[in-house]
Parts: C-alpha cells; sequence; structure tokens
C-alpha cells in the first residue's frame, strides 16, 4: 500500500500528489513490490492524524491487510514524532509490517532502519516546530501594521485575499446590537430578537446571549482598533461603528 499527502501549501509542482505517487510506483517497480493501492490525502496538515486517508491506512493496517506502507518521505504520514512512534509501535509492529520511505531509503523492519525512522521523526517534528513559529511571526508583523492576521472574519466583515471587507447587510446588524444594547436590551433579549428577525450567525446558526456577548465584546474592533495578541493598533479595515 502507497500513501500520499500535500497541505495546501505544498501543492507546487515537483512535491504534488502526482509526483509522489509516480516516485512510490517506480520505486516498488525497482524493488519488486506489488504495490496494490495508493491512498490519498489532498490539501490536509500533518500536524494531526485527523484526516480520511491517514484513518483508512491505519484501519488497513490495523486489521493486517498489507505488509508495509510505501511513502515519498516520511512527514507526509505525520510532522508529530509522538504519532509517528505510536503508529509504528502500536500498529506496524503488531502485524509485522514496514514503512518504507521512497526520499530516506529505509525500512523500518531492518534495525538500521528503526534508528533512522526516529531519527528522521524527530527531524518532521523540529521542522514543524520552525513552520509554526515562522507563521506566528509572520502574523504578529502583519497586526503590527494593523493588517488582519488570520482566522475567521468577525461578523460584519468577508475575508477576501486576504483583507477585511465590510459586509453591508451584516455591519447593519451588528449596528443593530450595539444601538439595542445601549437602550438597555439584554444579551438574550437581542439574541431573541436577533432569531426572531431570521439573522443567522457567521456560521448559519441561531444566536444566543454568548454570540451577542462576543460581538459587543469587539467594540474598539469594530471601531478601527485591531488587537492581535499583545498587539494593539489602528487597523487598517473600515470602521462599522
Amino acid at each position: 500500500m502507497g500513501y500520499i499527502r500535500v497541505s495546501t501549501d505544498e501543492q507546487v509542482d515537483g512535491f504534488g500528489l502526482d509526483a509522489q505517487r509516480s516516485a512510490i510506483e517506480l520505486y516498488c517497480n525497482a524493488m519488486g513490490y506489488e504495490l496494490e493501492r495508493i491512498i490519498a490525502d489532498e490539501g490536509c496538515s500533518g500536524s494531526t492524524l485527523d484526516r480520511t486517508g491517514i484513518q483508512e491506512v491505519i484501519d488497513s493496517m490495523s486489521r493486517c491487510d498489507y505488509s508495509g506502507v510505501i511513502v515519498y518521505k516520511l512527514d507526509r504520514i505525520s510532522r508529530n514524532l509522538k504519532d509517528i512512534l505510536v503508529l509504528h509501535d502500536d500498529v506496524f509492529e503488531k502485524c509485522k509490517s514496514s514503512i518504507i520511505s521512497v526520499k530516506e531509503q529505509f525500512n523500518t523492519q531492518t534495525p538500521m532502519g528503526k534508528l533512522m525512522f526516529q531519527m528522521i521523526g524527530g527531524f518532521a517534528e523540529f521542522e514543524r516546530e520552525v513552520i509554526k513559529e515562522r507563521m506566528l511571526n509572520g502574523r504578529v508583523e502583519k497586526a503590527k501594521l494593523g493588517k488582519f492576521a488570520g482566522g475567521s472574519a468577525p461578523y460584519g466583515y468577508d475575508l477576501v485575499t486576504g483583507e477585511l471587507v465590510v459586509n453591508e447587510e451584516q455591519a447593519n446588524i451588528v449596528r443593530s446590537v450595539f444601538s439595542k444594547r445601549t437602550e438597555g436590551l439584554s444579551l438574550q433579549k437581542i439574541a431573541d430578537w436577533m432569531n426572531e428577525s431570521g439573522f443567522q450567525t457567521k456560521r448559519g446558526g441561531k444566536w444566543s446571549k454568548v454570540h451577542v456577548k462576543n460581538m459587543l465584546e469587539r467594540q474598539d474592533f469594530y471601531c478601527g482598533t485591531y488587537k492581535h495578541g499583545d498587539v494593539s493598533t489602528q487597523g487598517t479595515h473600515t470602521p462599522i461603528l
């Protein structure tokens, strides 16, 4: 069995699913291995095992359906060393099956392969932490400039090519919420009014007093101030209030 994966950021020439699939097929032909199938996860992060494809691999290997799994690189399975080791010890070892890496050229059924397996898993986890740190630093720098640093667009705005754009229909609702709160209506009364008016949350659900409270606590944001962690500055987004 083969397994291939790309995250959204990795879908570039030379490392996409097709390139991984081709490398695995060529390797199996050269080594005389019978490749019955290849399972793929597209646009999925390697930081978690909560992926449809890898779960299918785990289920198959738990039943000892295959003698091993071939990947282009070990980090295709996971970038988390703990996840990799648990899979190897609790799933693959029980069936005496192998994890084979084409790029790193090792087989976990050999002593040297097991050593390489642990070393490469450690490097994969280190790389993941470096990527997380770079992303965090990038978001902080964007926040310092008053730009949207990531996440879901707050109610009243849409996210367009990384920038917050006012959603006029939702913006009017935001203004009404703050107006009604000024008039003295309780959080629950405002939520009831929104539901009775047919307004939905950003995710299409019903409003609760918690939703209303969260909106009201963003008054500074709706007035033009952008906050991200410890950073607070004049935002580049258009104020609603």
